[in-house]
């Protein structure tokens, strides 16, 4: 059994797992490769200077047979002298709708096993995936859809997470623990193939093994494989874009200017970003989805919504930015802003809501005719001078003039499907309480719309314009 611990020692040196002075918590079932971790680890601990702690959770879901695994750890802490740290979570009775039992197991192990790391001082988790866990795992992924980033698999390292046997396979465990007279228990769950995993482990990829024996090595190739090229072209974008990703506290932002008519590196940097900032993976048919939407013409889409997260397309700086959002919002709440303009002499106003600089003046019916195609440049046509004229954002029941009546603000954003963020700031050039101007334009790539009764009919009244440009 030499062999497989030198193997060992040059998985873990190779993959800089474990680094002397390290605490390491080890995230231990009672099985078979939970134990083969334990002992290989425990060797180790003996050459390398570094301090191990136990974390084992009771799922409930097996009654005494659940009880017993959690003897089982708290005894085998006691032989070996290791801190050790139960937490109980009874999945029967707090069964969240939506989530599969694996789906909410892992969720709940992780969260429960950090909150532990972060209290007792503890540099890494290490879990106890082998070499059939990571074709289980590529294999399950493909079936189900998934891209390049999904067959990567399980990999060595993980933020904080190493998995130190990856390396071997069911085989090889098995033949350790019984050479060196190890226990284990036997967890009868896993024979039960409504459980997709086991469906895979137990049926599929026997039947696969018959025919091609080294199945589950040349499926973990093949996710070293997609791992490297998926580095490569990670240090390849990093070069080529290095402004390309901003993250600040409640989003991170892609900018796509220089790329946004290159779809394939548009639909890698969203996978990046859902990955390594959120740890989602979302299938084929879904990313195709978010692709469709992308390309409609208009600078501010939602592209995906689920729970909390939500992928959006905006203008941002008249760049196209894809901002990503996990953070939940307030619906509807418009948060109200206005600034007043004078009609009668040039003035500059500073727009902080919208990050726009606000000139006005009056000009000829010349300069209209040469910039009327200027999108930075609103143009109304006053009938007499206003006392007052206010740039703000929507409030309830406004309305703009249009060719066959009157129209709500509201009504026209919904048509246009803005979301909430967007609507809320779009600024309406206010002159005597008639909206003159809607202006969507700015923010987005939808239309400003200037009202019928302040159009340029002819060069005979004055012409006000409104110059807008970033600051």
């Amino acid at each position: 059994m030499a062999d497989i611990y030198n193997r060992f020692i040059h998985y873990v040196n190779s993959n800089k797992l474990i680094l002397p002075s390290e605490k390491i918590l080890l995230s231990l079932s009672a099985g078979k490769d939970s134990m083969f971790m334990l002992h290989l680890l425990k060797i180790l601990q003996g050459e390398l200077n570094f301090t191990i702690g136990i974390f084992h959770l009771n799922h409930f879901t097996r009654g005494d047979e659940s009880d017993k695994d959690e003897y089982f750890i708290k005894s085998k802490s006691e032989e070996y002298n290791i801190p050790c740290y139960i937490e109980r979570f009874d999945f029967k009775k707090n069964k969240i709708k939506g989530l599969s039992f694996e789906e909410q197991a892992r969720n709940t192990r992780y969260s429960l096993i950090n909150k532990i790391c972060k209290a007792e001082g503890y540099d890494k988790i290490a879990t106890a995936h082998n070499l059939n866990d990571n074709a289980e795992t590529v294999l399950m992924r493909m079936l189900s859809g998934t891209g390049i980033a999904g067959i990567k698999g399980i990999l060595p390292v993980r933020k904080n997470i190493i998995r130190p046997v990856l390396f071997a396979d069911k085989n090889d465990i098995y033949s350790y623990l019984k050479a060196n007279g190890i226990e284990w228990r036997e967890d009868l769950s896993n024979n039960e193939n409504i459980y997709l995993r086991n469906y895979l482990r137990n049926i599929v990829l026997p039947s696969i093994t018959i025919r091609f024996p080294r199945a589950a090595e040349s499926l973990f190739n093949l996710s070293n494989h997609a791992f490297e090229n998926q580095a490569l072209i990670y240090n390849l974008t990093d070069k080529l874009y290095p402004d390309a990703i901003t993250v600040n506290e409640s989003e991170t932002l892609i900018d796509v200017t220089g790329f946004k008519d290159n779809i394939p590196l548009v639909k890698f940097f969203i996978s990046r970003i859902l990955y390594d900032n959120y740890g989602i993976r979302i299938k084929i048919p879904i990313h195709n989805e978010i692709i469709r939407r992308y390309l409609i013409n208009s600078a501010n889409l939602v592209l995906y919504q689920k729970d909390n997260l939500i992928i959006r397309k905006n203008l941002l700086n008249e760049r196209t930015v894809i901002s990503i959002n996990d953070k939940k919002e307030a619906d509807e709440d418009i948060k109200e802003w206005e600034y007043s303009v004078s009609s009668k002499e040039s003035s500059i106003v500073y727009l902080d809501e919208i990050k726009k600089e606000l000139r006005v003046s009056s000009v000829d019916y010349n300069f209209y005719n040469s910039n009327k195609e200027n999108h930075g440049i609103i143009f109304l046509q006053l009938q007499h001078d206003p006392e007052n004229i206010i740039i703000r954002n929507r409030r309830p029941g406004d309305r703009i003039e249009i060719e066959n009546g009157t129209k709500k603000i509201k009504e026209i954003m919904i048509e246009k499907k803005l979301d909430s963020r967007i609507k809320n700031n779009i600024p309406l050039i206010v002159a005597d309480n008639q909206i003159a101007a809607y202006l969507p334009g700015l923010l987005n790539s939808n239309n400003n719309r200037v009202a019928c009764n302040f159009h340029i009919i002819n060069d005979t009244k004055r012409i006000l314009a409104f110059f807008f440009r970033d600051y």
